[in-house]
C-alpha cells in the first residue's frame, strides 16, 4: 500500500470524495489517469526530480496547474500521515499561470467584521458564510433545512453556474 496510487486513492475518498461537486469528480478522475505513469512508485521515492520529469511531460498548462495545485495538497497530506518524511514540493519552484482570483478575508478582516456585526440580525448569517466558504448566491436561506442531511450532517448546495451550465452540487460536511 505504499504506491503512489495507492497512497492517493486514499487520501481522495478520505479528503476531497466526500466534499466535491460532481463536475469536481470528473476533473480528479481526468487528473488520476494523467498521474498513470507515477502509479506504481513506492511513495518513497518520488523526489523533486521525479515530479519535475514527470510535470514537464504534461501538455496542457491547465492541466498541470490542476495537477500540481492537487499534488502540493496530497503531499502534504503524505507528510501529515507519516507516509513520507518530507514534502518534495517544498523546494518546487513552479510557474503557474497567474489567475485573478478575488482575495478572501484575512483571519483579522473576518474578526473585525464579526465584531461590527456582534448582536445584528446578519451576523449568524455572515458567520454561516465564513464556516461554509459559499457564496451568498448559492443558497436559498428560506429553504436552508431541505439541504441539511440531519443524519449525516451534510450541507448541500445546488449550483447552476459553471461553464456547461448544468445543475451542480456542493456538499459540505458540517460539525455537530
Amino acid at each position: 500500500p505504499n504506491t503512489f496510487v495507492a497512497c492517493w486513492d486514499k487520501w481522495y475518498q478520505q479528503n476531497k470524495e466526500p466534499f466535491i461537486a460532481d463536475s469536481t469528480r470528473e476533473d480528479f478522475q481526468i487528473l488520476r489517469k494523467k498521474l498513470a505513469p507515477l502509479f506504481e512508485l513506492n511513495i518513497k521515492k518520488i523526489s523533486k526530480d521525479v515530479l519535475l520529469n514527470y510535470l514537464a511531460g504534461v501538455k496542457n498548462n491547465r492541466t498541470k496547474d490542476k495537477l500540481v495545485t492537487q499534488l502540493k495538497s496530497f503531499f502534504k497530506y503524505a507528510v501529515l500521515e507519516r507516509l513520507i518524511d518530507y514534502n518534495p514540493f517544498n523546494t518546487l519552484i513552479y510557474k503557474a499561470q497567474k489567475y485573478q482570483a478575488k482575495p478572501a478575508f484575512t483571519y483579522e478582516q473576518q474578526q473585525k467584521i464579526l465584531e461590527n456585526l456582534k448582536g445584528k440580525e446578519f451576523e449568524p448569517i455572515i458567520l454561516f458564510f465564513f464556516v461554509t466558504g459559499i457564496r451568498k448566491n448559492e443558497i436559498d436561506f428560506k429553504s436552508i433545512e431541505k439541504c441539511i442531511d440531519l443524519e449525516t450532517n451534510i450541507l448541500t448546495i445546488r449550483n447552476l453556474k459553471g461553464r456547461d451550465r448544468q445543475e451542480r452540487f456542493k456538499r459540505i460536511k458540517l460539525t455537530e
